[in-house]
């Protein structure tokens, strides 16, 4: 099945993509818990490494959801 992402994630990996070209190449979604972070991130791992980018995902708490 596939992804779809609300205006407001969409906004979002909108946002998030200029920061994958310059220098620090990385970002850091923030928000509550259910907001989509883990849903947003997904796609936007998926089209780095569909690059050849090498991507590690990392969690301040160390539970991460389950990425594809």
């Amino acid at each position: 099945m596939a992804s779809v992402l609300s205006p407001e994630q969409r906004a979002a990996l909108e946002t998030l993509k200029p920061l994958f070209t310059g220098p620090a190449r990385a970002g850091v979604p923030t928000g509550p818990a259910g907001t989509g972070k883990t849903f947003l991130v997904s796609p936007l791992l998926a089209g780095l490494t569909k690059r050849d980018w090498a991507v590690a995902a990392f969690t301040p708490t160390g539970t991460p959801a389950d990425l594809p």
